[in-house]
C-alpha cells in the first residue's frame, strides 16, 4: 500500500491525512514542534557517517551471514552507491533523506529506502522528486479504517514529499519486505537499501513507464538477473514476470 505520492496503475488512490503527521516545512500549517524542527535543521551527525562507519559484517560474531545478503551488494558498494544516488538527487532531496531517517529513527519506526533512490544506489543514480519508504503500518500508522499517520510521521521536508508503502504482496515478496524492516530495526543508524529482487519487483508491479525505465537501466548497469528472475517466479505474479522480460530484452537491444 503507498500512502502519498503518485498512485501506481491499477491501484487505488489513498488519502494522505496530514494532521496527524508533521511535515518538516517550518512554514506549513501542520509544521514539527520547535525542537524537532531544530533537530531536522541541525542533524547530530550526517546519516553517511554512521552508514559508513558500521563494521563489515565479516567482523560481526553472532549475526547469520544471511542478514547481510538481505541489500544484495557487499557494504562498501552500498556506501558508495548511496554517495552516487544522492549525487545525482536534487539537494532538497538529499536533505529530505537525512532529516526523514532521523526523524523515523527518533520516533523508533524501522524503515527502508525505497524508490528512485534506492534504484540510485545499486547503479542507476539520477534526479528523483521524493523520497520513498517501507514501513510496517502499525508502526507507522495509527489503527483504523481510515489510515492516519503516527503524530511525528514526516510527511514532507519542504518540498519535498515523503512516501511510504506497507507491506503487502505475494508470500516471497512479504517475507523480503519484513527481513528488510527487521534489518532496520535492529541497526537503527543505517539506512537500509531494498535489495534489486524485492526493488524489481515493486517497480514492476507499479507498471509505470519510468518504473519500467529504471530497471532496463539497472539492468544495463549491470544487475544480475538470473536471482532477480528466479526471485519473480517465486512471486508467480504473471504481469510482473513479463514486463522483467521485457526490460531485459530491451536492456539488451540498447546495450547493443
Amino acid at each position: 500500500m503507498r500512502i502519498g505520492g503518485p498512485t501506481p496503475e491499477g491501484e487505488p488512490k489513498k488519502d494522505k491525512t496530514e494532521p496527524e503527521g508533521h511535515s518538516l516545512d517550518p512554514n506549513s500549517a501542520h509544521a514539527a514542534p520547535d525542537g524537532f524542527q531544530a533537530k531536522a535543521e541541525n542533524p547530530k551527525a550526517s546519516y553517511l557517517e554512521s552508514f559508513t562507519s558500521r563494521p563489515h559484517p565479516e567482523d560481526l560474531e553472532g549475526e547469520s551471514p544471511m542478514a547481510y545478503q538481505i541489500q544484495s551488494r557487499s557494504q562498501s558498494s552500498l556506501n558508495k552507491g548511496l554517495e552516487a544516488a544522492l549525487g545525482a538527487a536534487p539537494t532538497e532531496v538529499r536533505e529530505a533523506l537525512e532529516v526523514t531517517h532521523e526523524a523515523l529513527r527518533n520516533l523508533g519506526v524501522p524503515h527502508v529506502l525505497v524508490g528512485g533512490l534506492a534504484v540510485g544506489v545499486h547503479g542507476f543514480p539520477h534526479s528523483t522528486p521524493d523520497v520513498d519508504y517501507l514501513v510496517e503500518e502499525d508502526k507507522a500508522f495509527n489503527p483504523g479504517v481510515l489510515l492516519t499517520f503516527r503524530n511525528g510521521i514526516p510527511i514532507r521536508s519542504g518540498k519535498v514529499d515523503i512516501d511510504y508503502l506497507t507491506v503487502e504482496g505475494p508470500e516471497v515478496v512479504k517475507r523480503k519486505m519484513w527481513e528488510c524492516l527487521e534489518r532496520a530495526a535492529r541497526n537503527p543508524e543505517e539506512v537500509v537499501v531494498a535489495p534489486t529482487d524485492l526493488l524489481t519487483f515493486m517497480k514492476l508491479k507499479a507498471g509505470r513507464a519510468k518504473d519500467k525505465s529504471a530497471i532496463v537501466e539497472l539492468l544495463k548497469a549491470g544487475m544480475d538477473v538470473k536471482p532477480v528472475r528466479a526471485f519473480l517466479e517465486e512471486a508467480a505474479d504473471s504481469d510482473v514476470l513479463a514486463r522483467f522480460e521485457g526490460c531485459v530484452t530491451n536492456a539488451l537491444e540498447e546495450r547493443d
